[in-house]
């Protein structure tokens, strides 16, 4: 007998393996210790001489004092309760008074990057694959956008523009082409997708009248969808989403702005808000269920490919 597959899409107990916005970088001021909750699981941020920041569990693994009371000393942690120094790998470096105990004391940490204003922590072990972004040589200006909350779960923003059925009804736009999807690993999914919106005046506002809307789609981890638009206007877009402590989710978008006119500017935030608007306001209080037919199936598909993710 066969174990049942897992369901991991859309479920709050279960949180994916994947890069997650922990605090905005000013927050993580230089020997200091912040506190984040990005995944669901407490944890702290602390950023040492050398620059870099770090994240590891909340509490202490000695007696479990919370780390957020504690202080920094060069690049290592000090726990406030019992001043058990831990080194920036979870080490325990010091231990005043514990003796050959210590030997068995470890705190787990996680892997961390810095991109555009904030710090990622990746929720598990080890990163598995790496923060998606613009490539590096490219010349982009990064704009993050306000943070919002949803009533709904992360996964269900990450993968909202692969439920193609949806964007005739809800956003106006047909498809030129049949969608290309591709699974390049068990982490990312890609749709490239084109199409004209049917309406003159929104065909007008974002530039589309002259050439369809020409968009590839990658969601990764579960969580975070790279939006590149190559026409009308060249952009590109990151949504990465999170579990809300309070319940639902946020988001944290960046857009990634080319050289160019205030005329383009304006066409990219038209094109935006017409494609997230509606989205929003159906995502907030949807409930979600598999009742797929033949029309989802690049929906679904990407759907089953986040059930099979480790989870952490």
């Amino acid at each position: 007998m066969t174990a049942a597959t897992p369901r991991r899409f859309a479920d709050p107990r279960a949180v994916v393996q994947s890069w997650y916005v922990a605090a905005r970088s000013r927050a993580v001021a230089p020997g200091r210790v912040a506190r984040a909750e990005p995944a669901g699981r407490p944890l702290v941020l602390w950023r040492g001489v050398s620059g870099a920041v770090y994240a590891a569990d909340a509490h202490c693994p000695h007696l479990g004092a919370h780390l957020g009371h504690g202080s920094v000393e060069g690049d290592e942690l000090v726990c406030a309760l019992h001043h058990f120094r831990y080194a920036p790998d979870g080490r325990l470096a010091e231990a005043p008074g514990a003796g050959n105990a210590r030997l068995g004391i470890r705190l787990r940490t996680y892997p961390v990057t810095e991109r555009w204003g904030f710090v990622w922590v990746w929720h598990g072990p080890e990163a598995l694959f790496p923060l998606p972004g613009p490539e590096p040589h490219t010349r982009l200006r990064a704009v993050a956008l306000p943070s919002q909350r949803f009533h709904c779960h992360h996964h269900l923003i990450a993968v909202n523009a692969c439920d193609t059925m949806h964007l005739g009804p809800l956003h106006g736009l047909e498809l030129t082409h049949p969608p290309e999807v591709s699974f390049p690993d068990p982490f990312h999914g890609s749709m490239h997708l084109r199409g004209r919106f049917r309406e003159a005046w929104k065909q007008a506002l974002t530039g589309c009248a002259n050439q369809p809307f020409d968009a590839t789609f990658l969601v990764s981890g579960g969580n975070s969808c790279w939006v590149d638009v190559h026409a009308p206007v060249p952009f590109q877009v990151l949504f990465a989403g999170r579990p809300d402590p309070k319940g639902g989710s946020r988001t944290q978008s960046f857009v990634f702005l080319p050289p160019g006119s205030a005329r383009r500017a304006i066409e990219i935030a038209a094109l935006l808000m017409l494609l997230l608007k509606r989205d929003h306001e159906i995502l907030d209080d949807i409930s979600f269920r598999r009742g797929f037919t033949a029309g989802d199936r690049i929906f679904e598909s990407f759907i089953r490919q986040i059930d099979a993710m480790p989870v952490f």
